[in-house]
């Protein structure tokens, strides 16, 4: 992990702005809310490109846990996730069931709706 500290810190470094340098402090002292706190908005960039560098430095470290202040590993957060959303999806497609697709089609482009709803 120390390489990734590092190699992070001299990323933004090498942006040579305010935010660059506080990014590269904060990783540095391992002060991640420190490093959440430096905000970086599309509107105070020129240019998209530069947005993107900026933002990087935090999205690779975001992958971790520290950054989060999460403890719940990433497998597990997924997989409710995954889980919550299929529930909300069997939620829906039982309500579709109910409804009389087959009185109710306005014309051949609704056929698949009612495929669907028998599967």
């Amino acid at each position: 992990m120390q390489q990734l500290y590092t190699l992070v810190a001299h990323m933004a470094r090498t942006l040579n702005t305010s935010q660059g340098v506080l990014m590269a402090n904060a990783i540095e002292t391992r002060d991640w809310h420190a490093l959440n706190c430096v905000e970086i908005a599309p509107g105070d960039f020129t240019d998209p490109e530069s947005y993107w560098q900026h933002s990087q430095v935090k999205e690779i470290l975001r992958k971790g846990e520290f950054l989060t202040g999460d403890p719940a590993p990433l497998e597990k957060k997924a997989t409710e996730e995954f889980y919550r959303c299929e529930a909300l999806n069997f939620a829906s497609n039982r309500r579709i069931r109910f409804i009389l697709l087959d009185q109710a089609l306005l014309g051949p482009s609704e056929l698949r709706i009612w495929e669907f709803s028998k599967m």
